[in-house]
């Protein structure tokens, strides 16, 4: 049993595919093209105004939304959700947009952020934020590659840290 439902206002939404057969339900966009950057596309664009009569998007609009929602018995709950915002003063021919990743917390069904990509392409990870790369190390690379912070496991993956700071071309353990 498969419904296609428009204007979905309960949700907020425009199109709603529901599907009570077992399986995945997917929206699928398939290209088929021999050039290299003939790609399968899904746009989200935003205006401010109306149609016809559109507006100039402002610093920390909300371009678009991912959201995965889970039911809890109850309702359905907001779970992860990637946010495109406006990350500045767009002006013509300039949209600077950072991407938000948000995750929810156990115990809760409020989504919080996780981490940031800001316009600049710095990341930014919530306060209180671990990062954590299992048994890879970790390595900051300076553009100039002048000034290295190399972190890296030991030989006892639980006990042993080395921490090395590079240089131009010497280490410092």
């Amino acid at each position: 049993d498969q419904n296609i439902t428009g204007s979905g206002a309960a949700l907020g939404i425009d199109l709603a595919i529901h599907n009570n057969e077992a399986g995945e339900v997917c929206q699928t966009v398939f290209r088929y093209a021999s050039g290299a950057t003939r790609s399968a596309c899904w746009w989200g664009a935003r205006a401010r105004g109306t149609i016809g009569s559109e507006n100039i998007v402002q610093a920390d609009d909300r371009l678009v939304l991912i959201q995965a929602l889970g039911y809890d018995g109850v309702d359905f709950e907001a779970g992860a959700q990637i946010v495109a915002e406006v990350d500045g003063t767009p002006g013509s021919n300039d949209m600077p947009t950072r991407w938000v990743f948000l995750v929810t917390p156990d115990g809760s069904a409020t989504p919080v952020e996780a981490f940031r990509i800001q316009q600049n392409r710095d990341v930014l990870f919530a306060s209180g934020s671990i990062l954590t790369l299992q048994n890879t190390g970790l390595h900051l690379l300076d553009t100039n590659a002048s000034h290295d912070l190399i972190v890296k496991p030991g030989s006892d993956l639980t006990a042993d840290r080395t921490l090395t700071v590079t240089t131009g071309d010497a280490d410092r353990t």
